[in-house]
């Protein structure tokens, strides 16, 4: 009796043997987690005193990652964490600052 169990568990052992690499890179895989980003990277969150007022009378530093745009521009959809996005309305009027 205990040659027909080490003979059936080594015969299951030899077909699972192709499948032991894909399981241990799933599991290896499945313990990664991506690094959560900041909520508030490109400031924005400090910026929120820009609303309402006209983008013309606005300046920001030279080296700031900023993109200014009229509400209804078409935008790349490029998600950059560290770009400060600044939307107008028609008349001039900063309507939104949000990170992106």
């Amino acid at each position: 009796m205990p040659r027909l169990v080490i003979w059936a568990c080594a015969a299951i052992f030899c077909h699972m043997k192709p499948f032991i690499p894909i399981a241990l890179a799933a599991l290896s895989l499945a313990a990664c987690k991506p690094e959560e980003p900041p909520k508030d990277a490109c400031g924005a969150a400090a910026s929120q005193g820009l609303l309402g007022q006209n983008i013309a009378a606005t300046s920001f530093a030279n080296d700031a990652n900023i993109r200014a745009y009229q509400e209804g521009s078409p935008l790349t959809r490029d998600y950059r964490l560290d770009r400060m996005n600044v939307e107008y309305d028609a008349t001039g009027v900063i309507i939104r600052v949000w990170c992106g």
